[in-house]
Parts: C-alpha cells; structure tokens; sequence
C-alpha cells in the first residue's frame, strides 16, 4: 500500500480497503453503522483548518498533561512529607533534619513554579475559545479553505 496522508480529507476506504474488514473484525456492529461513515478527513475541515483543529486538540491535550504531571508531583511530595514525618533517624524524626528539609523546600517550589504556568496557559488556553483560524488579525486563510 502507498503511503498517503490522511489529513486532507481522503476518503479512506478507497485509500485502505482492508480498513473495513478491521473495522467489522474489531467492532462487529459496524456493518449496521457502514452507511454512516462518512469519510474520516471531512468531519474537522479541509486543509490548513484541519491542521489548526489538530493542533488545538494536541495542545488541549498537552496542558491536561502538564497539570496531571503537576498533580502527581504534588501527591508524591505529600506522601514523602508524610513518611519523614513518621520515620526517625538519630532519635529526631527526619523532616527537623536540614538536608530534608531542604529538599523538600525545593521540592515544593519547584511544584509551586510549574502549577502556575501550567494554569496561566490553561486559562489563556480558555479564553480563546470562540478563536477561530485564522487566530491572528490580519492573516488571510489561502483561497483554497472553505471559510
């Protein structure tokens, strides 16, 4: 099979005609929905608009990415302050032990420092919402885009 891109609103059960036979071996209710399917490349756009629509939802995802990682972060650093808290070492317990604290100082704020530009970009993120390409004023889509 060639290679070709699938981004410009191919139809691709010609392109890939083994495509329905997986689709009928992996979802057996397929057949009732065939009539259905239209082709996959018309459902976002057509040209530098679908490439837009992809890189809005890569960038979505990239900042529900970040805050998780955020989020996790922050659970490890609760758990190990909970632990040094319990755990003692030369009769004290291990969090009044300067290393330790140090540590988890700078722990902390480098959490502190990621969650802010992570929600400052979640926010800008929200308030372009209504955005639609082209996002910048002044720029033209190329005559080819549907508008």
């Amino acid at each position: 099979m060639q290679q070709q891109s699938y981004a410009y609103g191919l139809n691709h059960w010609d392109v890939n005609p083994d495509l329905r036979q997986v689709l009928a071996c992996n979802w057996p209710e397929y057949t009732s929905h065939q009539a259905d399917s239209p082709r996959f490349g018309e459902l976002p756009g057509r040209d530098v608009r679908e490439v837009a629509y992809h890189l809005e939802v890569l960038t979505v995802s990239r900042l529900a990415n970040a805050i998780a990682g955020i989020g996790i972060a922050r659970k490890a650093h609760l758990e190990v302050l909970e632990r040094v808290r319990r755990r003692r070492s030369f009769v004290r317990p291990l969090v009044d032990h300067p290393p330790i604290r140090r540590d988890l100082t700078a722990m902390a704020a480098r959490l502190a420092g990621g969650l802010v530009p992570g929600f400052h970009a979640a926010r800008r993120f929200q308030g372009a919402w209504e955005e639609r390409p082209p996002y910048s004023p002044g720029t033209t889509m190329p005559a080819s885009c549907p508008s």
